[in-house]
């Protein structure tokens, strides 16, 4: 069983997610650049939790393998060869995603 500790900066993006700006809800598509680091990660799963379908970002295939398990469904890995845009348009059928959180 994983454990994680909660400080005040995650917990104040967690409400940004759920807040006025833009409510993550089921079926809205949210790209997450860095889903592997701290805060991403954390991000990810709650927007997992939410019902979003949860695209995220990754700088190398071991980051992209950790933010599948943290719950997104696609990961594009960005490196100087490879077009974010491109796999973007393809996962999401053209129509772009709701929501970039960065």
């Amino acid at each position: 069983m994983k454990s994680y500790c909660v400080n005040c900066l995650f917990v104040n993006n967690l409400q940004v997610h759920s807040g006025p700006s833009f409510k993550v809800e089921r079926g809205r598509t949210i790209l997450e650049h860095a889903a592997a680091s701290g805060t991403g990660s954390l991000l990810c799963q709650w927007e997992n939790v939410l019902g979003g379908i949860v695209i995220g970002t990754a700088s190398t295939k071991e980051k992209a393998a950790q933010a599948k398990e943290y719950g997104c469904h696609h990961v594009s890995v960005n490196n100087a060869n490879h077009r974010t845009k491109v796999e973007l348009t393809k996962i999401t059928s053209g129509k772009g995603v709701d929501a970039v959180y960065d």
